[in-house]
């Protein structure tokens, strides 16, 4: 994927599933918050009790996925460093999702057909913005332009994973 004819600034392709960044979850860690919410306290009570409060993102996968970005972004760094401190910069990304063993093999729907399905393109793409913060960008608010497609790999035996393009707004 490219804007207008532009060579990209930057790409890199990460194989594995990519998984979403999705919503945060709070709860509180019940052993020293459940006995001092269960009572009147004082304020200084009640700033431990929420120190012990526990905010993790929903999917378990997503650190991982997270960091496997990174590594492939940061090898490309000591190759030829692009990082962009500040300024308007454009990001493209392919997903391709694994193709599920049960999907027809004679009269198959379409790939946007296939790919219309969980995980949530948004969410895909926060978990991306995020790992990239830092190494090829200062932050992810620098991104002005946003493409991205989801598709569904052709068979069985594709690797799934993202291919992710930057381009310099000049």
């Amino acid at each position: 994927m490219t804007w207008d004819s532009e060579e990209p600034y930057a790409v890199i392709h990460v194989t594995g599933i990519p998984v979403p960044q999705g919503s945060l979850t709070a709860f509180l860690n019940p052993n020293p918050a459940r006995s001092l919410l269960q009572r009147r306290m004082p304020i200084e009570s009640l700033l431990k009790a929420l120190q012990a409060c526990v905010i993790m993102p929903q999917s378990r996968k997503v650190k991982a996925w997270r960091r496997q970005v990174a590594e492939e972004a940061e090898a490309m760094q000591y190759r030829r460093p692009v990082f962009v401190e500040s300024g308007p910069i454009k990001l493209a990304l392919g997903f391709v999702m694994p193709r599920l063993k049960s999907t027809r093999k004679y009269d198959p729907p379409s790939d946007a057909a296939l790919a219309a399905k969980q995980p949530d393109l948004d969410k895909l793409t926060r978990a991306i913005g995020d790992a990239l913060e830092g190494i090829w960008y200062g932050n992810d608010s620098q991104i002005v332009d946003l493409v991205v497609r989801k598709r569904v790999a052709p068979s069985l035996d594709h690797e799934p994973g993202v291919t992710i393009s930057m381009f310099r707004v000049e």
